[in-house]
């Protein structure tokens, strides 16, 4: 019988489950905000369909992380002039939240991200609040 690949993942995840090997994480697609759109956005029609096609995929991205308990933000850029933060707006930022009820505190630190990419306009009082979300399954703090 030829072993495929197929096979080869069956037999990973059911030795894992038998607690005689290790699953290794999915991967991760690889998103940068310079692919995103650099111009004010504030509906889904704006946002490349390349991007769209990311909602729901597992993406990797690195930013400027503001986090606050289970929540917050990444931005594009993170400058602080005097003592008031200067961040993106919508195109530059994605809201995150962390899985697990994990929690964070973070101001302003790089950070890699992994996990789940949604597009969607979040809407309030008729305002675009964000048009990217992610449901943070692992994060990286760099230098």
């Amino acid at each position: 019988m030829r072993i495929t690949a197929c096979h080869a993942s069956v037999c990973a995840v059911l030795l894992a489950a038998c607690g005689r090997g290790h699953v290794p994480a999915p991967s991760a697609i690889p998103l940068s905000f310079k692919d995103l759109p650099q111009d004010y956005i504030d509906e889904l029609s704006d946002v490349p369909d390349s991007v769209r096609r990311l909602s729901g995929r597992r993406v990797e991205i690195t930013g400027f992380l503001i986090a606050y308990g289970s929540g917050g933000y990444l931005y594009s850029y993170y400058e602080v002039n005097g003592c008031v933060p200067s961040v993106p707006g919508v195109e530059g930022t994605v809201r995150v939240a962390f899985a697990g009820g994990k929690t964070l505190l973070s101001y302003g630190q790089r950070a890699k991200l992994r996990g789940v990419f949604t597009v969607g306009p979040t809407l309030q009082d008729g305002f675009c609040l964000d048009m990217y979300q992610m449901q943070v399954e692992d994060v990286e703090l760099l230098k």
